[in-house]
């Protein structure tokens, strides 16, 4: 069972996983705790973290902004055109290219702790969010923040290369992605806090069955 803690608990009291386990289990599945985490990517059309800075690996943030960034630029995908059809079709290289022709989404944020996307969240029951600049005056308004915190964030880098922030357009789509403590479909990854002997018995929860708890909330790492 490939289930985080409150999927898991959430199973029909029928589940063998309570009728066939020891009590000591039953009553240690809840020994996880996690924090809410976001992931957000905005993608564009001119990948100018590598096109344009050739920043193609490493870590950036910053909480001074009206948006908190977190990113890493090796996360997100990268299409870098490297010829064309003889009827005119893109060629995209097989690997991420610095100071070529690409795009591609950077992942501007992935941490624990904060809420401060889940503003955008339509219901607990959807961690996905896709907001495109078109949608209406909320979704166009955080994108260009989101773009005008960006620019800000690397106006040293792009003095250095002799770039104007205000020639970079807009992400024409931001992805941010929702983990919640308390939900049951999509939670945020938890750490156990059993013992090796805990970790044992909860990973194979119902000895008589061939059953496995295989998530990440039991993990012998916190989320892994």
């Amino acid at each position: 069972l490939n289930l985080p803690e409150p999927a898991l608990e959430s199973l029909d009291k029928g589940s063998i996983v309570f009728t066939h386990s020891r009590r000591l289990v039953r009553k240690s599945l809840a020994k996880v705790s996690s924090k809410p985490a976001a992931k957000v990517y905005a993608y564009y059309e001119d990948a100018w973290w590598s096109s344009k800075l050739g920043l193609m690996e490493g870590y950036f943030s910053s909480s001074g902004g009206s948006i908190p960034l977190a990113g890493r630029y090796h996360d997100g995908p990268l299409k870098c055109v490297v010829g064309h059809t003889i009827s005119g079709d893109p060629v995209y290289s097989q690997k991420k290219i610095p100071f070529s022709n690409c795009s591609g989404a950077l992942e501007v944020y992935y941490n624990f702790g904060d809420t401060f996307f889940q503003q955008f969240m339509t219901s607990k029951l959807r961690p996905l969010t896709v907001l495109f600049p078109n949608d209406n005056r909320n979704a166009s308004d955080f994108i260009g923040r989101l773009h005008t915190t960006l620019m800000n964030h690397h106006a040293h880098e792009f003095k250095k290369a002799g770039i104007k922030p205000a020639s970079i357009n807009e992400p024409s789509m931001v992805i941010i992605s929702n983990w919640l403590a308390e939900a049951v479909d999509t939670p945020s990854c938890g750490v156990f806090w059993g013992d090796e002997r805990m970790h044992a018995l909860i990973r194979t929860p119902a000895p008589a069955f061939d059953l496995h708890v295989a998530d990440v909330d039991y993990g012998y790492s916190g989320c892994w």
